[in-house]
This record gives C-alpha cells, structure tokens and sequence, in this order.
C-alpha cells in the first residue's frame, strides 16, 4: 500500500470504507474483490450486488472481511457495527447504535488509548521537565548513539557542560535517561502527556518557540517544513480533515519504533476552531 488507510470512524458506510481502503492497495485494489469472493466462499456477483448496494455483508461475511482486509480490534467492531446499522430498519434500534458509533469515534480521538502502556514520571517532575525543551532535547538524543555523549550534546546544543550535567541529574533521578558503559541512553520512563494535561501548553510554547527560531536560522532550506494555513472550512471537511490528522499521528508514531533514531526532530501540528 503507497498511501495513508482510511480510518473506519470516519465512515458511516461501510461499503464506502472498503472503496476507499481498496485505492490504497497497489493498482487501486484490482482483483480483490475476486480474492474476498474467495474468502467469503461466494461469487463475485454477490461481492459486486454487495458493495454497489443492492444487498448487504450477512454478520458472518463481516467479520471475515473484517479479517481479510487485516482491521484491528477497535477497527474490526466499528466495521461490523456499520454493517449492523446498514442491516437495520426500526428507529430505536438504528438510534442506539449510533449512539454506539459516536462513542467509538470519541474514543479513536483518544490518541493516548492507540499508544503503548507508560510508565509515566510524576506531576512534580512533568513539571520541570516540560517548562524547557532542552530536558526533551537532551532525552531524545541520548536515544541517538552518535550523541550518547555529553561533549556532543553540549555542542548541538549550545548548553554550557555544567549546565547541561545539571539536566542529565535530573533525568537519571526519574529513570528518564541512564548511564551504561560511559554512554548516556534512555531509560526507563516515559511522558506522555493526555490533551487534559496541564503541562501540554509548557511542552508546546517550548517547542514552538524552537520551531520559530529554526524558521528564521533555517530559512531556504528545503529539508524542513513550516506551514500556516488560515482558511474558511466547512463543518464536514474540519472533522474529515481532524480523522485524517490523527491518522497522520498515529502513523508517524508507528514509524519511530521502525527505524533506528538518527536525527533530533520536532513534528509540530495546530488546527483549530477560530470561530
């Protein structure tokens, strides 16, 4: 697959959900309806009548799509869900399942759920560590063999050497960072921050006061991105838009834990309601 997958609780139809996944496939998923007739032990008319709507997945024939087109749990229960309400005709019914569909939107939004268990630090030491970004900074890098030295921490960063063992004290103290065989690397815990936090707005002045000074240091080279975007958006398209953002995230946290680090980076992103 070449592009983004859609996520599924953006969707209210099912049919258009496997469309759509169905572009992200290597020739826009040619012969895969043939594939799933297969799985199915149907034909590939009855796939056809199913997806151009003349009839319905039966429960069974959901979950093995579920299955065929590899959904996670959350995604596989949003699927057959649709399905379910696409089968459905009395109002209460239709009603309480999407009210059942909303609640499994708000939880999708709920980046913290998708990510791995943490062992979090406490609130006195989320503190500091986000009231400057350098404590961020000099952690990330200590995940970076090339920089699992504080001469060359000292010097990317411009932070005297005294100043800068004052940082890792504090770090080894909450098993944020450690020492091992001479070098400094990560340790232990981790800070993840939920949207109700009171440190989020710390962590991100910090770190957009970074991305504005690199704006104007950096300026003309092509290797980083600044962008700001003020518009008029419809309703529809500012949710669709949140979903996909949030996709985006969660895609580029997958990639971090696929690759050795080699590089300090900050990923910023802001959209927002202004009316």
């Amino acid at each position: 697959m070449s592009e983004i997958r859609p996520s599924i609780f953006q969707y209210s139809d099912y049919r258009a959900f496997v469309r759509d996944l169905l572009k992200t496939y290597p020739k826009k998923g040619h012969g895969q309806f043939r594939k799933l007739s297969e799985a199915l032990k149907t034909n590939t008319v009855t796939i056809s009548q199913i997806f151009k709507g003349k009839r319905d997945l039966t429960v069974d024939q959901a979950y093995e799509t579920a299955i065929f087109f590899g959904l996670k749990d959350a995604e596989e229960e949003c699927f057959l869900l649709l399905v379910e309400l696409s089968r459905s005709y009395l109002p209460r019914y239709r009603a309480r399942l999407e009210e059942k569909l909303k609640a499994m939107r708000r939880d999708a939004q709920d980046l913290k759920k998708s990510l791995p268990p943490i062992q979090e630090i406490s609130n006195e030491a989320k503190a500091r560590f986000y009231s400057d970004w350098r404590y961020s900074a000099i952690r990330i890098l200590c995940s970076i063999p090339k920089y699992q030295d504080p001469a060359k921490i000292s010097a990317l960063l411009n932070i005297p050497s005294a100043q800068l063992m004052e940082h890792f004290e504090f770090l080894m103290k909450y098993d944020l960072v450690k020492r091992k065989s001479g070098k400094y690397i990560l340790g232990a815990a981790s800070t993840y921050l939920d949207a109700g936090s009171p440190f989020v707005q710390h962590r991100q002045m910090t770190w957009r006061l970074k991305a504005h000074e690199f704006m104007q240091s950096q300026s003309g080279k092509t290797k980083n991105l600044f962008f700001t975007g003020p518009c008029s958006i419809s309703e529809r398209n500012f949710e669709t838009f949140r979903e996909e953002l949030n996709q985006v995230v969660k895609k580029f946290v997958a990639k971090l834990e696929s690759e050795p680090p080699e590089q300090l980076a900050c990923f910023n992103i802001d959209f927002f309601r202004m009316s």
